[in-house]
């Protein structure tokens, strides 16, 4: 992976936000949806929420011409809720998101330390997969989809 100062899971969970399928939270703990997304970790609260961390990625070959490749990168995205159901839906939701994907361009930070970023594709989705209930004495349920993320930096 190229140098950005942002991680692939920073990068992601900020499409995800832009592409309206996750929402952003305040400093406060407000969010201006029902689904907060997080980079590397999660918060106690709120029961629905999914947050994504960095994994180790695979090499396929993949050019792009004029700009330095940056990808791919591994990723687990963790979806946390008060049911089984609706954390395999958001999944299942994020999933079909993502394969929609191609060359998607991404505004990260604010500046100076701001980076735009193409998101090339999502490649090599694993299944959806059911960890169970957050612990014991949790009504909370987690679920987990793995996949692969080509970038492209300007």
């Amino acid at each position: 992976m190229a140098v950005t100062r942002y991680s692939p899971a920073d990068i992601v969970v900020e499409m995800l936000i832009q592409g309206g399928q996750l929402s952003r939270q305040s400093a406060t703990g407000q969010t201006s949806g029902s689904w907060p997304g997080f980079a590397a970790g999660e918060p106690d609260s709120p029961d629905n929420v999914v947050t994504i961390y960095d994994t180790t990625g695979s090499w396929n070959i993949r050019e792009f011409i004029g700009s330095k490749n940056i990808g791919p990168s591994g990723l687990m995205i963790r979806v946390r809720a008060n049911t089984h159901r609706t954390a395999w839906d958001k999944a299942q939701e994020i999933y079909e998101y993502l394969e929609q994907v191609y060359n998607r361009g991404v505004s990260i930070g604010t500046s100076p330390d701001s980076d735009y970023v193409v998101i090339g594709s999502f490649c090599q989705f694993g299944d959806i997969l059911s960890l169970g209930k957050e612990s014991p004495q949790s009504k909370r349920s987690i679920v987990t989809l793995n996949v692969q993320v080509d970038f492209n930096q300007s």
